[in-house]
């Protein structure tokens, strides 16, 4: 099957004035200029023809593939010991780091922030700039 007729076993249908073979062809489009790791469920949802629940049931076979079938490259934070892990860097610094570790839904790291360095014996750190 071409990717169109993927497409179009997922839409299923379409509507009044709405050939579910053309907004398969739009969406192919779409997904192509953006980029299927890329698109949003807003994008698919401006495509004329696909409305809400049609947008989500898209998305979400595009999700899935994303999660199953892409390299994960960030690494998976679940663990005190993994988290340690990306802080190596900073074991044998003298002076107190403020490190704040960025996950994603799926406890993926998505960046590594030094807050503050401290003092010999302190370091100060106000919420603002965690937030």
């Amino acid at each position: 099957m071409t990717d169109v007729e993927l497409l179009q076993a997922v839409i299923g249908s379409g509507g009044k004035d709405n050939d579910y073979k053309q907004i398969a062809r739009n969406l192919n489009s779409v997904i192509q200029k953006i980029g299927a790791d890329k698109i949003t469920i807003e994008d698919i949802r401006a495509i004329k023809g696909i409305g809400a629940a049609k947008a989500t049931i898209i998305f979400a076979a595009l999700e899935f593939w994303r999660r199953k079938y892409t390299k994960q490259t960030a690494p998976l934070i679940d663990s005190p010991e993994m988290a340690a892990k990306q802080l190596d860097f900073i074991k044998d610094k003298k002076q107190e780091h403020f490190i704040l570790l960025t996950l994603d839904g799926a406890r993926r790291l998505i960046k590594t922030r030094t807050i503050t360095i401290g003092k010999l014996t302190s370091s100060l750190v106000h919420p603002r700039e965690i937030f």
